[in-house]
């Protein structure tokens, strides 16, 4: 590609040197006074736009023109890196004044939310420290309850102890009384003991002297009847006796001639053995008459 073939494909950037000379001149003393400075940021955004338009339509252009043949692309390329060389301190310029803006709305936005955290923070902490205050609070009423409630329990607690002091008091003197009692009670009982064991001693005294007397009374009408007894049965005896003399001596006299009964010469044994044996019954019954063991019905 001859060199007026190749200036005229450049030419197809649509962009001369001239053009971006006078956006230089033109937007290069661009500037944003501060935040307030709306039309200054339009301004210069617009520009920017302008020239960004312009370098993407030259970064277009030169992929186009660079597909013809590599020469042409290096010419190409050469000359896009040369317009946007031109190009970029201007968009450079316009980017560093709209960052420059948006540093300020940032640290302002920054602010703001640095403001508001602490707004934050301070609303927290402001609720952080009434919740501590109302929990301090809510414990020291507590503690003050407990204490109360502690007071109000050594209180009672001493009124009982003072209350079981005194009931003890009582028992004791209670006891000591009932003590007192029982003692004089059994003393009491000790003395009628003794008064009413004197009088069962006089009672059984007095008992065992009637009973004395009714026996020696009793003894002496026995001896009485037995006298009585005595001499009727002597007269009765002496009568008796009177009566049976005559017999007795009539029985004597039997007996007197029963003893003198003999039997003829007897020859046989058996007689002798029957003599002998009545010759003692008969000794007996003279026995027994003269002893007089036959009185009283004996047979």
């Amino acid at each position: 590609m001859d060199k007026e073939t190749l200036k005229n494909e450049l030419a197809r950037y649509d962009i001369t040197t001239e053009a971006i000379a006078n956006m230089a001149s033109q937007y290069m003393p661009l500037t944003v006074s501060g935040l307030e400075d709306k039309d200054g940021l339009d301004t210069v955004h617009e520009a920017r736009m302008v020239v960004k338009n312009h370098r993407v339509a030259v970064e277009k252009k030169r992929k186009e023109l660079k597909e013809d043949s590599i020469a042409y692309g290096r010419a190409v390329d050469a000359e896009a890196k040369r317009i946007t060389a031109l190009l970029e301190p201007i968009e450079t310029h316009l980017q560093n004044e709209e960052d420059k803006i948006q540093a300020i709305k940032d640290a302002i936005e920054a602010d703001k939310a640095a403001k508001e955290a602490a707004r934050f923070k301070a609303i927290e902490d402001a609720r952080l420290a009434e919740e501590a205050r109302i929990r301090t609070e809510e414990e020291a009423r507590l503690a003050a309850i407990r204490a109360e409630q502690e007071a109000e329990r050594k209180r009672l607690q001493a009124i009982e102890d003072k209350q079981r002091a005194e009931q003890a008091a009582l028992q004791a003197e209670r006891n000591k009384l009932e003590a007192e009692k029982m003692a004089i009670d059994a003393e009491k009982r000790k003395a009628e003991e003794k008064v009413r064991r004197a009088q069962e001693l006089e009672e059984a005294r007095k008992e065992a002297a009637e009973k004395a007397r009714i026996e020696a009374e009793q003894k002496a009408e026995r001896d009485r009847l037995d006298a009585i007894r005595a001499e009727e049965a002597r007269k009765e005896k002496e009568r008796r006796e009177a009566e049976e003399r005559p017999d007795k001596e009539k029985l004597l006299e039997y007996a007197s001639s029963l003893e003198g009964l003999t039997c003829r010469e007897l020859k046989t044994p058996y007689g002798t053995r029957v003599y002998s044996n009545a010759k003692q019954q008969i000794n007996k019954v003279v026995y027994k008459i003269r002893k007089g063991e036959f009185n009283g019905g004996d047979k």
